[in-house]
């Protein structure tokens, strides 16, 4: 049985540790106390610090468990949830996508924060729903250099990694528009380590007390049963160091 929220009704976010390895903490960024997104262009309504991706009994739950992981001494803090979290700018230097966590900054300055303000280390973030293959260094403003460093990782707060779909369609049209895509993004997102918006696939992740690793593994496609798999990508960040490093 879950738990039920302050209203009466299924609550849906939960805790599963692993030993003294890990602290998965399922979210619910969907349902419970979610805002309405803005539209892209809305800077009053992205500007709004009142505005929460999880609502504020999740929120609150959230930071106390960060706390307490840490407090505990698990190794990782490991967040499942559904939309990529870290900052994604288009051409024109506007948010991506308004349903991620872009579309409520002030929600996700909160978290980081927390991260910063409490010496809270060993975060990742699983996230998905783009149907595509991302990893990302976390820092609360990755396009400020005197904020965050891509060279050394300063500033880096936790890290992302983002799943590809297992059979949706990616989010380009053909592979010269994926080419133009992913070219776009490696020049304005300083803290992207890892893009495919073509291939489908899964991931894989790997845990240690000194390490997470993980693996993007791609299909040869998904029109007919038995077609193989091939290692396309491997990171791997160390305890202590918020960072992303090539592990192939």
């Amino acid at each position: 049985m879950r738990e039920a929220g302050s209203d009466g009704s299924p609550r849906l976010w939960r805790r599963f540790r692993v030993g003294g390895l890990a602290d998965l903490l399922m979210l619910d960024g969907r349902l419970a106390g979610r805002d309405r997104p803005c539209a892209a262009r809305d800077a009053a309504c992205l500007a709004d610090p009142a505005r929460s991706e999880l609502g504020a009994e999740q929120e609150r739950w959230l930071l106390e468990s960060l706390s307490a992981s840490q407090r505990e001494g698990v190794a990782w803090r490991i967040l499942g949830q559904q939309v990529l979290f870290g900052q994604v700018r288009t051409g024109e230097g506007r948010i991506w996508i308004p349903d991620t966590w872009d579309g409520y900054p002030a929600a996700r300055e909160r978290v980081l924060a927390h991260l910063r303000e409490g010496a809270i280390g060993n975060v990742v973030v699983l996230s998905g729903d783009v149907h595509s293959s991302w990893a990302m260094e976390l820092a609360s403003d990755p396009f400020d250099p005197r904020a965050y460093d891509p060279a050394t990782g300063r500033g880096a707060l936790a890290v992302e990694l983002v799943c590809p779909a297992i059979s949706s369609a990616p989010p380009v049209r053909d592979r010269a528009d994926r080419e133009a895509q992913e070219a776009g993004f490696r020049a304005r997102l300083p803290h992207l380590r890892y893009l495919d918006l073509w291939q489908r696939g899964y991931g894989l992740l790997d845990l240690g007390r000194s390490r997470a690793r993980a693996e993007w593994w791609h299909v040869e496609g998904v029109d007919r049963r038995g077609l193989g798999a091939h290692l396309a990508a491997a990171f791997e960040t160390r305890a202590g160091t918020n960072r992303l490093l090539p592990a192939l």
